[in-house]
């Protein structure tokens, strides 16, 4: 991926963002962040379930890579609800942002986790990482969709799940993370993808459409936290068929 791709992928996520829809009235649950778009947020605090460890985030003024959002959230919380879906695994995350769900994964119990995001979002991602965890279990990566090379053949390999979420707000996006999972997968064929999207935007529909030569398993309800569901959002599970 150029720069000149790069800047247009990250201007249309930004313009999207921009133009998220209003509340409509809708009481929102406290998780709930996309419809508050415009506003000032603190320092991003998220609890876990059983121990009651609080993660605590900071986040800025850069909406792109830099906040949390809801579908992070809603993963995380089905993640906490079913461990064994990232226990003792090899974990790479796509697009980490502030770093919540390689925290989260790493607390339960991953074998190693990988955060990754582009360039100008890695030192804010790196910072929030080691500002929560002090064990350097957590490596962080500048990873660029759709460009690999010699230099990330060591974090795209010996992989066993991917992760990732709020990656496919825009259409524009879609064919670089579609390349970069089916690089991944192809390096390490048993392994299998988690990514989670508000479904409401116009890139999640073009990415279930790049991903029909996997099988895409789509999570119930029954999977999710029954606390932490929107129906804005979905999460699907790619593997190779």
């Amino acid at each position: 991926m150029d720069k000149e791709q790069v800047s247009k992928m990250l201007s249309d996520m930004l313009q999207q963002r921009m133009s998220a829809p209003a509340a409509n009235n809708k009481k929102l649950q406290s998780w709930e962040r996309e419809s508050r778009v415009g506003a000032d947020f603190e320092d991003f605090k998220y609890t876990m379930e059983g121990s009651k460890e609080v993660i605590t985030l900071v986040e800025g003024s850069n909406q792109l890579g830099h906040r949390v959002w809801d579908t992070c959230v809603q993963v995380c919380k089905m993640l906490e609800k079913s461990p064994e879906i990232c226990k003792s695994k090899r974990v790479l995350e796509l697009g980490s942002g502030c770093g919540l769900m390689s925290l989260v994964i790493h607390k339960l119990g991953a074998a190693n986790v990988v955060a990754t995001d582009l360039p100008a979002v890695v030192d804010h991602l790196e910072k929030n990482i080691k500002n929560c965890e002090s064990s350097n279990k957590i490596q962080v990566s500048t990873l660029t969709w759709g460009s690999p090379n010699a230099s990330t053949d060591d974090v795209i390999s010996n992989v066993d799940l991917v992760v990732a979420s709020d990656v496919t707000i825009t259409a524009s996006a879609v064919p670089l993370l579609v390349s970069t999972i089916d690089t991944i997968l192809d390096k390490n064929p048993t392994a299998s993808a988690i990514i989670g999207g508000p479904n409401h935007r116009e890139g999640w529909p073009v990415f279930l459409d790049a991903c029909s030569h996997f099988n895409i398993f789509t999570y119930p309800e029954s999977s999710l936290h029954p606390d932490y569901i929107s129906k804005k959002v979905s999460i699907v599970k790619l593997s190779r068929k």
